[in-house]
């Protein structure tokens, strides 16, 4: 069924929401504010229906090709397709949404939302679903389960993208991949070096440990079967520094134990370290 609509805004998730001519609430992905669609419907929930995009007939200024390749089908990106500016824009009313939902009625004093400095390579930290079949690494496809094959991610940063190159070439890993799930690489940014995690069924041979490590960027690897800490660090001479991801933002230096849980972004982490920072001035 066809129908043409006008897009409102944009919604937390990325899709975009408009009405149909009887009121209904229509969820599309990939569109932006005031585009006029001929869409789709594809399923009908009862009070909302969702859609895809038949054909833009008026499209907004601030849309522009998706500069990743697997844009549209990886279901890591949602708003690719707008320019960065724009971007920003979006993600306050996302966060002015948040707030009105639960019931602040105040004016929101939100002076401005920071960019970033970087709009792609800025993620310290890529994990990667693992299929045996045909041997791949990569993310999810958008409402699926299916794993869609990534040798490179816009988001992570150069080192990460240089690591999982290798590793597709790697005689070593490509043999473990066979009993592995997840594969996660983060930055140790002190150091340039990567620490790299997988989960196994079953135990590597140190052979096989020895061989991934002939790609120079890692600093060492760990791998997890059971329990609640991964097995590591190997090599297994390292310092005991091999147990530690450092990491420096704004003269806060710390450092991380491999498999414990720090957001890939750096502003995420100024806002959770830096509360540490502002009470230290306290004390």
């Amino acid at each position: 069924m066809q129908k043409v609509i006008k897009v409102e805004k944009i919604i937390f998730g990325g899709n975009g929401l408009a009405r149909l001519p009887d009121g209904k609430i229509v969820f599309i992905p990939y569109v932006l504010p005031e585009e006029i669609l001929q869409i789709r419907i594809k399923k009908d929930y009862g009070d909302y229906v969702e859609a895809e995009v038949e054909k833009i007939l008026e499209a907004s200024p601030h849309r522009r090709e998706a500069p990743c390749i697997y844009y549209g089908t990886c279901g890591g990106c949602q708003l690719q397709h707008v320019i960065y500016p724009l971007q920003i824009e979006i993600k306050k009313e996302m966060l002015f949404d948040v707030f009105k939902r639960l019931g602040w009625k105040e004016e929101i004093p939100l002076e401005k939302v920071v960019p970033s400095s970087k709009e792609f390579y800025y993620r310290n930290r890529l994990r990667f679903h693992v299929e045996n079949e045909n041997f791949k690494m990569g993310f999810v496809k958008r409402k699926t389960h299916e794993v869609l094959k990534v040798e490179k991610c816009l988001l992570g940063e150069e080192i990460l993208n240089k690591v999982l190159s290798q590793l597709y070439e790697n005689p070593s890993w490509i043999k473990l991949s066979y009993y592995s799930k997840r594969v996660k690489i983060e930055t140790s940014p002190e150091e340039n070096k990567v620490t790299l995690i997988f989960w196994t069924t079953l135990k590597p041979q140190k052979e096989d440990l020895e061989g991934m490590l002939k790609i120079k960027e890692l600093k060492a690897i760990f791998y997890w079967m059971k329990g609640r800490r991964p097995d590591g660090p190997f090599p297994e001479d390292s310092s005991y520094g091999g147990r530690r991801v450092f990491k420096n933002i704004d003269e806060i230096f710390y450092y991380i134990q491999p498999g414990v849980f720090c957001s890939g972004k750096l502003g995420n982490q100024l806002c959770y370290y830096g509360n540490f920072k502002v009470l230290g001035s306290f004390l």
